[in-house]
């Protein structure tokens, strides 16, 4: 079961990506079994697996073909909405890849030989010891066989003979204003041989496709905050003290006795209280609070006679000093879209929306995060929670979507 919770926090990668699906289906645990709900609650396809995961999300992927993981009397595999297999039965899961719109999945047969399939097809005609995907820019994957390696192309075509000791792919970035992707193939028959082949080169023969494309991406321009020093900000501002905390954009400062906070380099609020303003204070992210007078500007975490509690820029209280820890957590997807809360040895969830949200801390642990789009740009969040008779979801609704027999 680590191998699928691990395995299956990479599909959550992608989901920064968004748009706009009808309707959204949620995993639900009944009993030991898990299945699919809307975000309502009612259940589309019934609970008949040992565990599953959300389904993808990814830009430019149709509702129709959406994957999901789930497991089934020891087996991994890939369902649609309709809870169709995607490989053939048998075969089981191994990696996710997208690439050009597509999702590949690699799977594995009882003989341990790996496939690749594609919309329900399968796109290899060779079985192979061994294949990973490169990345969604090289678009190709590493194949193994009788202990030699290859390239193989989104086709299943070869694209480099399955030959070698050891092959390797980089993309590099300038440091210009710019970004340009280069790709160089390293291949080497004997371990004191090694050379690198410029693939943009081999490619005017015609033989073989790009796969890593050469392509220039504007950098996003860094803030004047990020690019400003504590001092040259201290400076500019005319506070007394300045401190930068993690996130950046958001800085605690001091003047003539009393403390507040800078958001985004021109943004000043002072604080009639003294709290210890924790380092882990965040800005609100703002993406479904735009054209909202209401909308809170910045979250701040506080401690108060060594309890944590959450104040907004006017120093209005969201939540009370009373819990035992409030933090961003890192370990996974969407840090920036919430707190954790820690009650009691229970966690739960601030969600920073622009007038906030309440899961409260009546959980085991947060296991995992996920998330769907709504409309725009705006996101409705899952939080997988260790329950005490298993683990569920619950979503920024508060909903939970599970049920313990």
């Amino acid at each position: 079961m680590r191998y699928l919770v691990t395995t299956l926090l990479f599909l959550t990668f992608l989901n920064h990506i968004y748009a706009q699906r009808s309707p959204m289906l949620v995993p639900y645990r009944i009993g030991d079994k898990w299945g699919f709900s809307d975000t309502s609650g009612k259940v589309i396809l019934q609970a008949v697996y040992d565990y599953a995961n959300a389904f993808s999300d990814y830009k430019n992927i149709s509702a129709a073909r959406q994957l999901a993981i789930v497991q089934q009397d020891g087996n991994m595999f890939s369902i649609d909405r309709n809870g169709n297999r995607n490989a053939a039965a048998g075969l089981d899961y191994r990696e996710y890849a997208v690439i050009e719109n597509k999702i590949f999945e690699i799977v594995v047969d009882s003989k341990y030989k790996y496939k690749i399939f594609a919309n329900g097809k399968q796109v290899t005609t060779v079985d192979y010891d061994g294949i990973s995907a490169y990345d969604s820019i090289i678009r190709a994957f590493a194949v193994w066989k009788d202990h030699k390696t290859g390239v193989i192309g989104t086709d299943g075509k070869i694209i480099v003979p399955v030959k070698f000791e050891d092959l390797g792919v980089n993309c590099k970035k300038s440091t210009r204003a710019r970004i340009v992707w280069d790709a160089y193939i390293k291949i080497s028959e004997k371990k004191e041989e090694v050379k690198s082949v410029l693939f943009t080169q081999i490619n005017k023969s015609g033989k073989l496709p790009e796969l890593c494309p050469t392509q220039t991406e504007m950098l996003v321009d860094e803030t004047a905050y990020e690019k400003t020093t504590e001092s040259k900000l201290k400076e500019k501002t005319g506070v007394d003290k300045l401190r930068i905390l993690k996130e950046k954009k958001l800085a605690v400062i001091e003047k003539d006795g009393k403390q507040g906070i800078l958001l985004y380099d021109s943004l000043f609020f002072y604080f009639k209280s003294h709290y210890k303003i924790n380092s882990y204070s965040s800005v609100m992210p703002g993406n479904c609070a735009q054209g909202n007078a209401a909308a809170n500007k910045a979250y701040i975490i506080i401690e108060d006679k060594g309890k944590f509690g959450i104040i907004n820029e006017k120093e209005e209280m969201v939540l009370p000093a009373e819990y035992d820890g409030i933090s961003k957590e890192y370990e996974f997807y969407f840090p920036e879209h919430y707190f954790l809360l820690r009650k009691e040895n229970k966690e739960g969830v601030f969600i920073l929306t622009g007038t906030g949200k309440l899961v409260a801390p009546k959980y085991e642990k947060l296991i995992g995060t996920s998330s769907f789009s709504k409309s725009g740009n705006c996101l409705f969040l899952l939080f997988h929670f260790k329950t005490e008779k298993g683990s569920g979801y619950v979503g920024e609704n508060g909903f939970e979507y599970y049920k313990d027999e």
